[in-house]
């Protein structure tokens, strides 16, 4: 299997979790609401984000547990999309 060159696994790395740092913090600074984006928006983004950077760091031979911690991140933003469109009880419910 070719691999990619660690200056590019690199700069997933680092841009991976800039830009589920990003995301967060533009949420906590009204960002989204200001701009019409919605809360599920944001999460299923952030969801994105979390499934690259463990494919990232796979791909640098990272411990498989720190893999699976991104993953299940992952896997968590999207159940949050899920269960805020679709539960009722969700404090973040949406309809």
């Amino acid at each position: 299997m070719n691999q990619p060159e660690q200056p590019q696994i690199d700069h997933w790395l680092k841009n991976g979790q800039y830009q589920i740092d990003r995301a967060w913090r533009l949420n906590r600074e009204g960002f989204h609401d200001k701009n019409g984006v919605p809360l599920q928006a944001v999460y299923v983004g952030v969801a994105l984000d979390h499934a690259s950077l463990a494919r990232a760091k796979f791909l640098n031979s990272n411990p498989i547990d720190e893999v699976r911690t991104e993953f299940a991140n992952a896997a968590r933003c999207i159940l949050k999309s899920f269960t805020m469109a679709y539960d009722e009880k969700d404090p973040d419910y949406q309809g």
